[in-house]
């Protein structure tokens, strides 16, 4: 955390160049004092940069994320007139809105390093529907064409979003 508050300060005149938005996901407020304020100035002076957006996943994780959403959501319903009529009027893109990723774009690939085969508890929420890919190399050696192998193979995938392939024919056939 001490490279992090040292570090990240220095990047910002970079960032600010190449038009990154600087994001933190989870729980910052656990982390030093120094690495917070190190985190909440570079979101600030990069929050109107709209070409790139890094996220920083710090003290974070999908089940912390989700339990968070839900905790918002509790004290937003206690707050309404009738709670359980609340609670049955939220829809998945409202729960999506209490959640930390909320202005971000949801995942269409997760790609896993390391010959790992798993999520680790990672964007829970938002990999649902995304695609996974799988890389043996790990990751400081996950270069360019690693890269391209894994936007190739995505490339040849059906997005289907929970359907299977005949919903989807039938739902182009509706639309056209």
């Amino acid at each position: 955390m001490s490279m992090l508050a040292t570090l990240l300060p220095r990047e910002i005149p970079a960032m600010q160049e190449q038009g990154v938005r600087v994001r933190a996901l989870g729980d910052i407020s656990a982390l030093p004092t120094k690495a917070q304020n190190a985190i909440e100035r570079a979101c600030r002076e990069t929050r109107d940069n709209t070409r790139i957006d890094l996220v920083l996943c710090l003290n974070y994780g999908g089940q912390q994320e989700v339990l968070a959403g839900a905790k918002r959501l509790c004290e937003w319903a206690a707050e309404q007139d009738d709670a359980q009529a609340a609670l049955a009027s939220v829809n998945v893109r409202d729960f999506r809105n209490l959640l930390w990723c909320r202005e971000l774009a949801p995942v269409d690939l997760l790609i896993r390093t390391g010959g790992e085969h798993r999520i680790s508890n990672f964007f829970l929420w938002d990999v649902a529907y995304s695609e996974l890919y799988f890389s043996e190399r790990y990751w400081p050696d996950f270069g360019q064409d690693d890269f391209r192998a894994a936007l190739d193979d995505y490339a040849r995938r059906e997005r289907r979003f929970g359907k299977i392939s005949e919903q989807l024919q039938s739902d182009e056939a509706d639309q056209a």
